[in-house]
């Protein structure tokens, strides 16, 4: 399902792997993380990269798509 709020699909996680892609500062602009979703604010989401980079935190403005099995958050 599609979703339009980052939160109605960082509250179906329930421990269960999350996909992010986060525009960053990178060479390409965009990083693709594969996670487990720790914790978020109203400013901020934060989690655990699966891939070795370890917690990170970044602004919710940031991440353009948050994806946890079917549910799906795309930022418009």
């Amino acid at each position: 399902m599609v979703y339009h709020h980052l939160k109605s699909v960082l509250d179906r996680t329930k421990g269960r792997f999350t996909s992010f892609l986060v525009k960053d500062g990178s060479r390409l602009g965009l990083s693709v993380y594969s996670a487990k979703h720790v914790s978020a604010t109203p400013k901020t989401v934060m989690f655990e990269d699966m891939n070795g980079s370890g917690m990170k935190r970044v602004a919710r403005e940031n991440v353009l798509i948050a994806s946890v099995a079917q549910d799906i958050f795309y930022r418009k």
